[in-house]
C-alpha cells in the first residue's frame, strides 16, 4: 500500500486564511485516464531504471467516450473526487502497489529482496477554488468523462493561478515474496 499526504500550507502573510477545494484526480488516477504522477524505479546493476508497465484499458467504453460530463463539486457522489483543506490541513490518499493501469504497481517478475524506489513526480491540479465543498454545492465542472476525466471547463480554472504540488520524497521499498515467507530488508 502507498500512502500519500498532501498538506495545504496556505497563502503567506494572509490575515484571514481561506480554505481551498480541489480535484483529487491527479492523485487517484493513473495513466489509464491520462495521468502519470506516481513513478516507480527498479534497482538493476546498481542503477535505478524507470518501470513503465503498459497502460491497460481498464475503463472500457466509458474512457473511449467523447461525451462530456458535468460534475457538481459539492454533490455527495463527488465526495472522493473533490476535497477541502484549510491552511495546515492534510489529506491522505491510500492506494495499493498492484493497481493495474498505473505506473505505481510492481512488476510481475519482482524477486525476493529486489529494491524499488517510488515517488510522485509532482502535479498541477486541474481544478481548485477558494472555499469549502459546501460553498461549491452548485459549482459545475465539465470533465472529459465522469469524475476521473480531465477538466474541460473552466479551461483556465476561471483565471485562478495553477496550484502546483511539488515532487515528493523518495520511498525505497524491498520486495518480499509472500510465498517464500523470507523476510529481507
Amino acid at each position: 500500500m502507498i500512502m500519500e499526504h498532501v498538506t495545504y500550507e496556505g497563502v503567506a502573510n494572509e490575515e484571514n486564511p481561506k480554505p481551498i477545494t480541489f480535484s483529487t484526480e491527479e492523485f487517484t488516477c493513473g495513466p489509464s485516464v491520462g495521468r502519470e504522477g506516481m513513478r516507480i524505479y527498479r534497482l538493476r546493476n546498481g542503477n535505478w531504471e524507470r518501470h513503465c508497465p503498459e497502460i491497460l484499458e481498464v475503463l472500457g467504453p466509458a474512457y473511449a467516450s467523447a461525451e462530456r460530463y458535468t460534475i457538481e463539486v459539492g454533490a455527495d457522489y463527488s465526495e472522493n473526487a473533490f476535497k477541502t483543506l484549510w491552511p495546515g490541513d492534510t489529506w491522505t490518499h491510500q492506494s495499493t502497489d498492484d493497481c493495474a493501469g498505473t505506473y505505481s504497481y510492481l512488476p510481475d517478475d519482482a524477486r525476493d529482496g529486489e529494491q524499488f524506489k517510488i515517488l510522485r513526480k509532482g502535479a498541477v491540479l486541474d481544478w481548485w477554488d477558494w472555499g469549502t465543498r459546501e460553498d461549491h454545492r452548485n459549482t459545475l465542472v465539465i470533465k472529459s468523462w465522469f469524475i476521473g476525466g480531465n477538466v474541460l471547463e473552466p479551461s483556465d480554472n476561471d483565471g485562478r493561478p495553477e496550484l502546483i504540488v511539488p515532487v515528493s520524497n523518495e520511498v525505497i521499498v524491498t520486495y518480499v515474496d509472500k510465498k517464500s515467507g523470507k523476510q529481507t530488508k
